[in-house]
């Protein structure tokens, strides 16, 4: 199904606003499965990135392997997610 890239970008804008007020260059960590995976539109991590930057965010992008049942975080991603001010889960 095709994306509308204003209503992508829209949402993504939506979405960080939605994690409340981020002080001018806050860190986001984006973390996305996949994008194979199918499970969202392939440009979603793209577009909070680009979400993140034009707040002026300095966002990066993580993948994560996709875990059927996710108990718990592996210890290098909670490590790394406490060296953000926000942390954005796409799955």
């Amino acid at each position: 199904m095709p994306v509308d890239p204003s209503a992508l970008a829209r949402g993504a804008k939506n979405m960080l606003g939605a994690a409340g007020p981020l002080p001018r260059g806050a860190r986001v960590l984006i973390c996305h499965e996949p994008e194979a995976e199918g499970y969202y539109a392939p440009e979603l991590a793209d577009a909070v990135a680009a979400a993140a930057e034009d707040a002026g965010h300095r966002p990066v992008r993580h993948e994560v392997p996709f875990l059927p049942v996710a108990t718990a975080l592996p210890d290098n991603l909670a490590a790394e997610m406490a060296q953000f001010d926000l942390t954005v889960f796409l799955a």
